[in-house]
């Protein structure tokens, strides 16, 4: 396991309630501690406990580039006057960070784009799903860098400054392809519009979540979900089974699932509560059933509004944002 460890000794008493917050804003399991808490996210856990007026913070994950992620969470849910001396760090480009090129750039259904990715990949097929796109200015070779004090130094003139997070949807000797759903407007299709073969895209990570551990899985999520639920079931263990409900945008952005383990149900979009409506009248609940839900961000909220009244512990669910209205 890799640790970081770090210590605020100014402005310690908000950093317990941040943490708290950030706990309930993504559904994350939080344990209290004689003298703190610790949360468990999908990249490790972060352990903050108060002597006095300092707050001790622990960090531990399976992979040292996961722990890039963690400090930067903290560094950016933190007022700028909270600062952390962290032990220990890096230095360089973060460990996450990976520079691949651009192999091509395919429409493969009216609502998505596959972006193909070659070189080193093996670094990214295990772990997490998820990805953030990176990119530098045209004729631009900087990458990000590990700051001094722990978080990532990103260069002010990137085609990509939100850092869009993708799925992996598939892997195939050194190359990774990212289906791209096509928003109307939006950063990532005009930079991926101007995208040439041979091109350096960076990609950070992977991360976020995974694989659920469980043998019952009940799957939900609208177009921008579709890559992670169909890598799910693609790579599903052989004792795992279940059910999916998939919401598109139109009958030529359906995809051919070829497991026999799972169920597929195919909504069209006529609104966008039509998800929502959908899990509360045919979500069927069971002590061994996990619930995986992924959509925008108002869907997810009564997502979780509902698995609480059904009093789903949050062992057994995974309920995330993809994207906001």
């Amino acid at each position: 396991m890799a640790t970081n460890t770090g210590h605020i000794f100014d402005g310690s008493g908000r950093v317990l309630a941040v943490l708290r917050a950030e706990a309930a804003a993504h559904d994350l399991p939080l344990t209290i501690l004689s003298d703190g808490i610790e949360v468990t996210t999908t990249y490790g856990s972060i352990s903050a406990r108060q002597d006095g007026k300092t707050v001790h913070l622990s960090l531990t994950s399976a992979r040292p580039g996961d722990l890039t992620v963690l400090r930067d969470a903290i560094h950016q849910h933190l007022d700028a006057d909270v600062h952390v001396e962290w032990r220990n760090l890096p230095h360089g480009m973060p460990e996450n960070l990976h520079i691949l090129q651009v192999h091509s750039v395919t429409q493969i259904s009216p609502a998505f784009l596959r972006l193909r990715l070659v070189g080193d990949v093996a670094p990214l097929i295990a772990g997490g799903f998820h990805i953030r796109l990176i990119s530098p200015a045209r004729g631009m070779q900087r990458w990000p860098q590990i700051g001094t004090d722990g978080h990532t130094i990103w260069p002010d003139d990137m085609p990509l400054p939100h850092r869009p997070v993708y799925t992996i949807a598939a892997s195939a000797d050194d190359t990774v392809m990212i289906d791209v759903f096509r928003h109307a407007t939006g950063r990532t299709l005009r930079w991926i519009a101007a995208l040439q073969p041979g091109d350096e895209v960076g990609v950070m990570g992977p991360g976020g979540s995974g694989m659920p551990k469980t043998k019952h899985l009940s799957l939900w999520g609208d177009e921008t979900a579709l890559p992670a639920i169909l890598r799910i079931i693609r790579d599903a263990p052989a004792d795992m089974h279940g059910a999916a409900t998939i919401l598109v945008p139109s009958n030529a952005d359906i995809r051919t699932v070829e497991n026999a383990q799972f169920r597929v149900k195919w909504l069209l979009r006529d609104d966008q509560d039509h998800l929502i409506r959908a899990l509360k009248s045919g979500y069927q609940d069971a002590l061994d059933t996990f619930l995986w839900c992924a959509a925008d961000g108002a869907q997810v909220q009564a997502a979780r509004i509902f698995a609480d009244q059904l009093n789903i512990p949050k062992d057994r669910r995974h309920i995330a944002a993809y994207w906001q209205l």
